[in-house]
């Protein structure tokens, strides 16, 4: 497989068959290699056994979602209201316009794991946490596996 931007969007080439497929054309999102003609590898991370990718796209150049893709099931985007909605249960109320941010830890076995920088309100402060999540690829399911507090701010 090769991956490239085309468009803004992430593009596979299937080698062995010459195929082209231009993921995620009808959504919103960049690549995140689009802006500033960046390195295709910090922002892709390829599953090791599998024909199955994880991308960093972009949302108005900040927010970023994740999309993975994998051969044969096409494209599997984790967006930011499925991310609120399994913080919020636990966190408080999240604020989506203060940014939330996804970034590809690592491949584990069949799961993804992933950081989420995002800001809760509890009790008249704002307080900014980074949280562990987890998807699953053989079951499609997102849970929580740790949350830290970066900072606290009093609502003023």
């Amino acid at each position: 497989w090769v991956i490239y931007e085309r468009y803004g969007k992430p593009c596979l080439i299937d080698t062995r068959n010459h195929t082209e497929e231009l993921l995620g054309f009808e959504v919103e999102g960049k690549f995140d290699p689009a802006y500033g003609n960046k390195a295709i590898a910090p922002s892709c991370f390829w599953h090791p056994k599998q024909d199955m990718a994880a991308m960093e796209i972009l949302i108005f150049r900040h927010p970023r979602e994740i999309w993975v893709w994998r051969h044969g099931s096409g494209l599997r985007p984790i967006h930011e209201q499925e991310v609120i909605k399994l913080l919020n249960s636990a966190q408080g109320k999240i604020i989506p316009g203060a940014g939330i941010n996804m970034d590809v830890v690592r491949w584990k076995g069949e799961t993804l794991e992933f950081n989420v920088d995002y800001t809760s309100i509890v009790d008249g402060y704002f307080i900014d946490h980074t949280a562990l999540l987890q998807w699953d690829s053989a079951t499609d399911k997102l849970r929580g596996l740790g949350d830290r507090v970066d900072g606290t701010r009093k609502i003023e």
